[in-house]
């Protein structure tokens, strides 16, 4: 019984052989032919739809979306994608801020969902946290760091905005004075890593 297992055991390696590459050029011939059309038509049920595909990305932007934030407020952003030469851009604004309020960008390589859907967890994960306090009449920082971004306010001043909120250089003089003594580290990095 042995040596009949010996002989089928090369001749099914030989078979295996032969098929992979009948169904690699199967599979290039398939993907050839996908690329050729500028969507899929998939049926679920009775209806139809869209498959997104690298061709019809652009219609899938802008996108209009609302974020709660740490106090239960819900917060109106637009999303926008840009293609460049060297992959996808895509940045949330919040809508009727001027400028002012929270904005959120990332960038991929191969794909405008990829970015976006770092764009949608850098909202959610910056949205619930809390970094300053007006409660007293006066904004004091909650904890030990504040997250935000800079700008200015067209008028040649810098300002930070932190919790959607713009903060002048006196309010964060302000923030540093309460802490004298402390050490500090500042970090500025790039909005859309």
């Amino acid at each position: 019984m042995r040596p009949a297992n010996k002989q089928m055991e090369p001749t099914r390696l030989k078979v295996r052989a032969i098929l992979l590459p009948r169904r690699a050029a199967h599979l290039r011939r398939s993907a050839d032919e996908n690329q050729e059309h500028e969507h899929d038509e998939t049926r679920k049920g009775t209806e139809s739809h869209l498959e997104p595909t690298m061709t019809n990305w652009k219609t899938d932007f802008p996108i209009h979306e609302q974020v709660e934030d740490f106090s239960g407020r819900q917060r109106s952003f637009v999303i926008d994608c840009h293609e460049g030469a060297l992959g996808y851009t895509v940045r949330a604004s919040e809508e009727a801020s001027d400028g002012l309020g929270y904005e959120f960008g990332a960038y991929s390589e191969t794909s405008p969902y990829s970015a976006l859907g770092r764009v949608r967890e850098k909202m959610s994960r910056c949205l619930a946290t809390r970094h300053i306090t007006a409660s007293s009449g006066i904004r004091q920082m909650l904890h030990d760091r504040l997250k935000g971004r800079i700008t200015s306010d067209g008028k040649g001043r810098v300002l930070l905005v932190v919790d959607g909120i713009p903060l002048d250089i006196e309010d964060i003089e302000s923030f540093l004075r309460s802490r004298e003594g402390w050490e500090f580290e500042l970090c500025i990095s790039d909005a859309l890593q």
